[in-house]
């Protein structure tokens, strides 16, 4: 049976790729045949185009005549426009790693255009998730989320599995809440990854959702090996630090872990940058996968690098992001019994030091786990009976 999947447009962020690899392995594993619905943001309007098309002229002057080194030209069509080189990192292999590793539709710009597919493909079951899929602000039109573009009736299937709204408030805009309420109240299966997410689907819709764990870690540490490259194996990382949204209390943990241990470290990034601080390719996602899989410490304020890490029994210190949502790393370190992985600043880590350093006791780790992957398991496999 194939089955349509609809999440986070994939563009550069290892986490959001690789939860969409692992549904999708995943699916495969059962017996289904899914495809990613690649709903991406709108192209621009078309006064927005031709303001673009003016900038585009006038950086190609400011660079090419005036000699202004940091100017980037960039297509008018792009959904990410910016006419600066230090906002704009290279996503190739990022991209080059979802066209080998994910099966996806071609692009779809509009709630039209996706409507369309659906129609001439014969879709009937539909997984909206995982990531911040409920969160306006994150997503490329929010009621296309909640399957709004499907008809009332044909006997569509609709589930969702891991959802996350990210926040605990104003996920979603007043004008949008009661439309996308009303559509959750059509899904024959409604499941979340975050404990306030069961509160919110119960408050807006009435509907109960079902607690599962992130896609992410219902592969385990050999199936994410297999995408690792050999050279990239053999690679030691030392003291391995993903941020996100760096500040000082996040930089002063960070160089204290390495002084404490007395390690290299090795910086990963959303927005790299060269030994001369220029912006530098993003690393592909086998060094992101073994830099975490060969570090002897992990500091993170990324939800998915404490999965990752998690699934590659490392020691790891998980630095809250308030921005991005912090609900998702307390329900997740809660359900492992690993909460005093979690601090909130500096002074907490100072306080907690000795106990944050020491070695994780993964035993008990996988015991809860296996059964966290077991129930999220059990609920897939029931929400698509009939699929």
């Amino acid at each position: 049976m194939k089955i349509g999947i609809l999440t986070q447009p994939l563009r550069s962020n290892y986490g959001g790729i690789l939860q969409a690899y692992a549904l999708q392995q995943t699916l495969i594993r059962l017996g289904y045949n899914p495809i990613v619905l690649n709903r991406n943001f709108d192209y621009p309007s078309f006064r927005l185009f031709l303001l673009r098309c003016v900038s585009v002229v006038k950086c190609v002057f400011r660079k090419y005549a005036l000699g202004k080194r940091n100017i980037r030209i960039s297509n008018p069509l792009s959904t990410h426009y910016t006419i600066y080189k230090d906002e704009y990192y290279d996503n190739v292999e990022l991209r080059r790693f979802t066209k080998r590793h994910i099966k996806r539709t071609c692009v779809l710009r509009s709630s039209k255009l996706l409507k369309l597919y659906v129609k001439f493909s014969g879709l009937r079951c539909f997984i909206v998730g995982s990531d911040q899929v409920w969160r306006e602000a994150y997503s490329p039109c929010i009621t296309d989320y909640f399957l709004h573009f499907l008809p009332k009736v044909g006997g569509y299937k609709k589930i969702s599995y891991a959802a996350s709204f990210g926040i605990k408030e104003a996920y979603i805009s007043k004008d949008k809440l009661s439309l996308c309420a009303e559509d959750l109240k059509s899904f024959d299966a409604i499941s979340v990854r975050e404990r306030t997410g069961v509160d919110i689907v119960n408050t807006i819709s009435g509907m109960n959702a079902a607690l599962v764990l992130d896609p992410t870690l219902l592969l385990k540490a050999e199936d994410y090996s297999v995408l690792i490259d050999f050279q990239d194996k053999k690679s030691k990382s030392g003291i391995v630090c993903y941020v996100l949204d760096s500040d000082a209390d996040k930089q002063s943990i960070m160089n204290d872990v390495a002084l404490s241990f007395g390690q290299n470290t090795t910086l990963l990034s959303l927005y790299p940058k060269d030994y001369k601080g220029n912006n530098d390719k993003l690393v592909s996602v086998s060094k992101w996968l073994s830099s975490i899989a060969n570090a002897d410490f992990v500091v993170t304020d990324s939800f998915h690098g404490c999965v990752f890490s998690v699934i590659f029994k490392k020691d790891f210190i998980a630095i809250a992001n308030q921005d991005r949502g912090v609900d998702r790393f307390c329900t997740l370190l809660k359900s492992l019994e690993l909460t005093d992985r979690l601090v909130f600043s500096y002074d907490e880590y100072a306080k907690k030091k000795k106990a944050l350093l020491a070695e994780v006791n993964y035993c008990k780790v996988e015991d809860n786990l296996e059964v966290l992957r077991a129930n999220s398991m059990f609920f897939l496999r029931e929400s698509l009976k009939g699929c």
